[in-house]
């Protein structure tokens, strides 16, 4: 007799289970104690001869102990026998839930519909039915992940598409492959909507409740039923947020109480249901209000970027205080004050690349070489700073002059290719190698207290990336934006 071994040690004798493991009753025997608690005596119930449990009051065999008894989890009478705990019987359906969870090897999650799972390669490996099912490839016809039948037109198709000619719909009457099942996939997906608008419409108040009703239905005939079954939990979250807003009015809120309450960035994030919203004129969006909460919102991350007790903070917020004194007496607005600590606070950032961060004539005139077209839109940071913390910076006004390479076009090809051939994933190669690379491909130097952000590497409308600097676009090639980027 063959035993699977499902616990480490006896749950008497505390020994290693290695060859065998009888369970009864939520308890494991090692073969010693097997034999010593369990004796050969007839059983009472069916008359024949088993081992039975010394401490049993009445001689009964454990197959009759269980006998017409229903599953402990689901309540079943008729069932093939999967376990049996210390509370009962449990049916070979429900009998993973009373199992040990395993971890799958390729996700780490801890699952029941965890098991050894044989891949297409011959392999084995212990992993959950989602990762198992992506390491199957996608049948083109039923769109599922499965095991591949045979090659139609160099594409993979699934055993039951092959073989099975393809069905109606029971719902919409329309043919669809074998493969999927008894429905299409577009009644699949319009039912799993259903579903998931009945459930997340129930979580809600009657102020939101309604409204989430008619955005699913809405979204279905804008997306289509897949997208919206697919993404309908993303813009719960949302609602849900104003649903709490909501409660607290005891209303369903104005924009401008939405945005108060959740910021404009929360309402651009689920633009959809802010266009839904409008739509039915269940909110009315101002754009000076929009505007203006949308400024705040930009103020806000600006100030929270630094640390509470990091000097630059501090300046930072002295400098918006000053701002915002000047926009109470009506001598200056919101979207000025977004304007003037923007480069502010990108300038602060950048005196990172400098030694403990000190803001310096260095720093500033390297940052404005880089951010040429910012020198006007910092003039009041750098005003602020002078006259309040007694700083004399003056590289805004004569500005750093863009000059050729002092290597020549041979050295700087030589450089190039010696960094291109030695990859490092560090910030100062990537600043070595911007600087080589354009010094030999666009001929221009790059002075030592310019530092060059990843951000400034943008794609542009025919997705060729490049790098806005001193007021103008330097495209570069793939191979140095992927040691960029990556």
């Amino acid at each position: 007799m063959r035993f699977q071994i499902t616990q480490p040690n006896c749950s008497y004798c505390k020994n290693k289970l290695s060859d065998w493991d009888y369970r009864f009753q939520g308890k494991h025997y090692c073969r010693s104690c097997y034999e010593r608690f369990f004796e050969l005596t007839t059983c009472s119930k069916c008359g024949k001869s088993k081992k039975i449990f010394i401490f049993l009051t009445e001689r009964i065999c454990k197959k009759c102990l269980v006998k017409d008894k229903p599953c402990i989890r689901c309540g079943k009478t008729e069932y093939k026998h999967g376990l049996i705990n210390e509370y009962g019987p449990v049916c070979a359906s429900c009998s993973r839930y009373f199992r040990e969870q395993k971890r799958c090897s390729s996700c780490h999650q801890e699952s029941n519909h965890i098991s050894n799972r044989t891949l297409l390669d011959g392999s084995t490996k212990l992993l959950c039915t989602n990762c198992y099912n992506r390491t199957l490839p996608i049948c083109t016809r039923c769109h599922r992940h499965t095991k591949p039948y045979e090659l139609i037109n160099g594409k993979n198709v699934c055993k039951v598409c092959a073989t099975q000619k393809d069905r109606i719909c029971k719902q919409c009457q329309s043919p669809f492959p074998a493969g999927r099942g008894r429905i299409c996939r577009e009644c699949s997906y319009d039912n799993l909507l259903k579903r998931k608008t009945k459930q997340y419409s129930s979580l809600l108040s009657s102020h939101t409740a309604h409204l989430l009703q008619g955005f699913s239905d809405w979204l279905k005939q804008r997306r289509g039923a897949i997208y919206a079954s697919l993404k309908l939990q993303r813009y719960y979250k949302f609602f849900s947020k104003l649903d709490q807003v909501a409660k607290e009015l005891d209303r369903f809120p104005t924009y401008e109480e939405m945005v108060q309450f959740l910021s404009v960035m929360e309402a651009r994030k689920y633009l959809l249901v802010t266009l839904y919203l409008q739509d039915i004129k269940q909110i009315i969006i101002d754009k000076a209000v929009q505007e203006e909460y949308a400024s705040l919102d930009m103020i806000d991350r600006l100030l929270q970027y630094f640390e509470k007790d990091d000097y630059r903070y501090k300046l930072l917020f002295e400098y918006y205080t000053a701002l915002r004194t000047k926009a109470d007496q009506g001598k200056t607005s919101i979207r000025s004050i977004r304007l003037a600590l923007t480069p502010a606070e990108k300038f602060l950032k950048y005196c990172d690349h400098f030694e403990k961060s000190e803001i310096s004539d260095e720093a500033l005139s390297g940052y404005l070489w880089v951010y040429r077209g910012q020198k006007s839109a910092i003039f009041g940071f750098v005003s602020f700073l002078n006259q309040k913390h007694k700083f004399s910076l003056e590289a805004h006004r004569n500005l750093l002059p863009i000059k050729t390479p002092r290597y020549s076009r041979k050295q700087l090809k030589q450089k190039f290719i010696e960094l291109l051939q030695n990859p490092q994933d560090d910030l100062k190669y990537q600043q070595k190698l911007l600087r080589f690379s354009l010094g030999y491909l666009y001929h221009i130097d790059i002075p030592n207290n310019a530092f060059i952000n990843q951000k400034d590497i943008q794609k542009d409308k025919n997705d060729a990336y490049c790098l806005r600097l001193v007021g103008k676009k330097f495209y570069l090639p793939n191979e140095i934006t992927r040691l960029m980027l990556d």
